[in-house]
């Protein structure tokens, strides 16, 4: 309450800043290059930084705001659940917080005034709404029982040391997606929980098929690994990282990342419902079988808006092959590139990352830029932004609370928003490439006299970020041209 009070007060004062500023007068001894010269911890020494009254006033506002803005992750109760404060951190880091905000909401939440609980309460709330509600892995009684030899005991032992080994990756899930030594902690881990707990196999629905164990710590770290590797390539998107020719790529790349996340929380889903069905017949309390059907519908969300993800992004995929097809987004005259070069450029981030593993190159640009008849593209692009749009009627019929958004719930909706028009601009674009192929080219591959027609009378605009309903989702604007006679 303090510092929202200070925070009012000093915003309030910064208008009083510029009507007496010029009552002052310049004193350029007080600060010297000398005296630069002693501080600087650097060599050579960093010039002086100068600024003008007016822009310092602009930053200082800024500041101010990013930290009132940064109050909203206590005022409600946002630290309280792991995913509401992942979402809560992602939304307010749109804002490009200035360093002191950064350092001001870092001490808050883990630092001397943190309000947070600790880092490794928070895994094991995370953890356990994603993939062990519920479960005998997490029970509280473990704790309480000494005896080397239990079970219980060694289970206890075994989640303590994941979570102590996992809490500082945890910590940095920003900094840091490369998870690689830390899946192969969890695998070691999942494997000597089940020696302890053979309960939590399962068997598919198809009668042929053998049972699959349920390793609960792997999956969830695959899951947050995945979700990060997606945040790196959306924010290419958002940064106006990639050339034109080359969205076709990490849209492919984007779906594909998408497409193993829907499996996979489809997977964990197969194994929360075993649960909540085993508890449901074997416990008469049903307030656990209740907690499980929240774990349940939250997985349901997730895999709505995954899918949401994935059905644009293979509609932006199909449209973009064609139009690079098409040759209307340049990128032909580059004597010092070639497509393997550009394919190894733009995957490095991922390439020591084992598990997802990274398509080789010949796999991954056949189908990003081949393409077959122009019609049958754009069938495919509609019938994936046709789910799209079905999902993210779902996802606006949710509210904040359901997603994990509290805090944040002006920006989610925004967001849904968003994509929903993104959609309708990808339609359109679909529709006006359908035509011209339609009226200028052929029902099957466009031969070149046909690809130069429709060079001739197709013009392809990609949108600044500044201009787009959505910074990640990169809609080319498509406009007809008359043809030159």
């Amino acid at each position: 309450v303090d510092m929202k009070r200070n925070l009012t007060t000093l915003c309030g004062m910064l208008g009083k800043f510029g009507g007496t500023h010029n009552l002052g007068r310049p004193v350029k001894e007080a600060f010297s290059e000398k005296v630069q010269r002693r501080l600087a911890t650097t060599v050579p020494p960093r010039p002086m930084a100068e600024m003008s009254f007016r822009d310092a006033v602009t930053k200082l506002e800024k500041m101010l705001q990013d930290i009132h803005a940064a109050l909203l992750v206590e005022e409600t109760g946002a630290f309280k659940d792991p995913c509401n404060l992942v979402n809560f951190l992602q939304f307010w880091n749109v804002r490009e917080p200035l360093t002191f905000a950064r350092a001001t909401l870092q001490t808050w939440l883990f630092g001397d005034l943190k309000v947070a609980p600790s880092i490794e309460k928070l895994l094991l709330k995370d953890v356990k709404g994603l993939v062990l509600r519920e479960d005998k892995l997490l029970d509280p009684i473990n704790w309480t029982v000494e005896v080397p030899a239990d079970p219980r005991h060694q289970i206890a032992r075994l989640i303590d040391n994941f979570r102590q080994k996992a809490s500082m990756d945890y910590q940095n899930m920003y900094q840091s997606f490369n998870r690689r030594s830390y899946l192969r902690k969890a695998e070691a881990i999942d494997t000597e929980l089940h020696e302890l707990s053979r309960e939590n196999w399962i068997v598919e629905e198809d009668p042929e098929s053998e049972p699959i164990p349920y390793f609960p710590l792997t999956y969830w770290v695959y899951h947050h690994k995945v979700r990060q590797m997606e945040w790196i390539v959306e924010l290419g998107f958002e940064q106006d990282v990639y050339a034109p020719d080359e969205l076709a790529l990490m849209y492919w790349y984007l779906q594909h990342l998408t497409a193993s996340r829907v499996e996979h929380l489809k997977r964990i889903r197969l194994f929360l419902s075993n649960r909540h069905e085993r508890l449901l017949r074997e416990d008469r309390n049903t307030e656990k079988a209740r907690n499980m059907l929240l774990t349940l519908g939250y997985n349901t969300n997730l895999t709505a808006e995954a899918i949401a993800i994935h059905s644009l992004a293979f509609s932006l995929f199909t449209l973009y092959s064609l139009l690079n097809y098409l040759k209307l987004l340049g990128g032909e005259d580059r004597p010092c590139s070639s497509d393997r070069l550009r394919y190894q450029l733009r995957m490095k981030p991922f390439f020591n990352i084992s598990t997802p593993e990274l398509p080789a190159y010949v796999d991954v640009w056949d189908p990003v830029y081949a393409s077959g008849g122009s019609q049958e593209q754009c069938n495919k692009a509609e019938d994936a932004l046709k789910t799209a749009k079905e999902r993210i009627t779902v996802l606006k019929s949710l509210g904040p609370q359901e997603m994990k958004y509290v805090g944040n719930e002006v920006e989610y909706q925004n967001r849904v928003r968003q994509m929903l028009r993104s959609c309708i601009a990808t339609g359109l674009a679909i529709a006006s490439v359908r035509a011209a192929c339609a009226k200028y080219g052929s029902e099957d591959k466009a031969d070149s006299l046909h690809k130069d027609v429709l060079r001739s009378v197709l013009n392809v605009e990609i949108p600044n970020p500044e201009t787009r309903y959505a910074a990640q989702w990169v809609v080319p604007k498509i406009t007809q041209k008359k043809a030159k006679s």
